[in-house]
């Protein structure tokens, strides 16, 4: 057995598909188009969508940084 028999044999296949696949006038099925690209998204956008929760992340250290700084102010100031 040579190495292009199963190649011989799965052209053979695809070919017996196609002619299944085939409509009954003899034309082939027309595939479905792939979506057509709108236009490009603004990159202020594009930079929100990548790193939204980084942004979210760090926006949460400088809230609980805050705290704890008027946290550590208040103790320091002492009762009265």
């Amino acid at each position: 057995m040579s190495s292009s028999d199963p190649v011989r044999h799965a052209l053979a296949e695809g070919a017996e598909r196609s002619r299944a696949a085939a409509r009954p006038d003899g034309t082939a099925p027309v595939p479905p188009l792939a979506p057509v690209p709108g236009p490009p998204e603004p990159l202020h956008l594009a930079l929100w969508r990548r790193h939204r929760w980084k942004i979210y992340g760090l926006l949460f250290l400088l809230v609980t940084e805050l705290c704890l700084l008027m946290l550590g102010q208040t103790l320091a100031m002492g009762p009265g």
